[in-house]
């Protein structure tokens, strides 16, 4: 299968400014899969080697569960990010996490 909607990101960390790509791609409207890239730079490797460092998905279900979505209990006084909207928050706080 092709997927066509991939986007890239480089992040780096507030203690590290090295940068790290995250490739972003939509599987479907519910789930992203990404694929977390580091270039390799010491070792018997050669320089520049790319490494996939680690690949999770990110879905709907995961953002409903952490907004508390659909919970008509609860009175909101602001308005909620979109599930769109929290990726790269989600991207920044994993980058954050490997530094």
């Amino acid at each position: 299968m092709i997927y066509r909607n991939v986007e890239t990101n480089y992040i780096n960390s507030k203690t590290d400014s090295r940068l790290i790509r995250y490739d972003v791609i939509k599987i479907d409207n519910d789930t992203y899969h990404v694929k977390v890239i580091d270039e390799q730079q010491a070792g018997i490797a050669q320089p520049n080697l790319l490494v996939q460092v680690d690949q999770f998905d990110l879905t709907r279900q995961q953002y409903n569960e952490k907004y508390d979505v659909g919970n008509r209990a609860i009175v909101r006084t602001e308005m909620l990010p979109g599930f769109e909207g929290t990726i790269s928050d989600y991207l920044q706080d994993h980058r954050n996490k490997i530094s």
